[in-house]
């Protein structure tokens, strides 16, 4: 299996909260223009007018508006420019079968719970990052994907698909 690697956008950011997201939109205000993402509990997607050439410095910028406690993720862009708008879990997929404790030890040391595994694909797990607005979504996937018992880790993303 091939996972295509996505870019962060330093122009687009998806903004999630529990708490009011009205709230929220008032905080970005200034930054950019705000357009809801039309799936339950999604969140919005932040377009910056004066995009950085970085794109955690956008990333920055937005948590700096909304605070602490608000998740803030840079859409990722592939390779035909297409978005797919990150959801804040993560799939990962390790080399070989884990034993339920090697999943927990893995949860506890990259700081995520397990919130599922593939009951087709064994080696399969998805993870909920804990303390998930305080790291940028690029870095926690380039730190897993340096661990030795994983093939393979990738952003779970909304996405909309063309037919070719």
């Amino acid at each position: 299996m091939v996972v295509e690697t996505e870019s962060p956008s330093n122009q687009k950011f998806v903004v999630q909260t529990a708490s009011n997201m009205e709230e929220i939109k008032k905080r970005l205000d200034g930054l950019g223009s705000v357009e809801d993402l039309n799936a339950p509990g999604a969140g919005v997607v932040v377009h910056l007018e004066q995009p950085s050439s970085e794109p955690r410095s956008g990333w920055q910028a937005i948590r700096d508006a909304v605070g602490e406690d608000v998740d803030v993720h840079p859409v990722l862009m592939d390779s035909e420019g297409d978005p797919h708008y990150p959801t804040g879990r993560i799939t990962v997929r390790f080399a070989k079968p884990p034993q339920n404790d090697e999943v927990e030890q893995f949860a506890h040391l990259y700081n995520l719970r397990t919130q599922s595994q593939n009951k087709y694909i064994p080696t399969q797990f998805v993870f909920e990052p804990l303390e998930s607005a305080n790291r940028y979504l690029p870095d926690v996937l380039n730190k897993i994907r340096s661990e030795g018992s994983v093939k393979a880790a990738w952003a779970d993303t909304l996405s909309a698909y063309k037919r070719a």
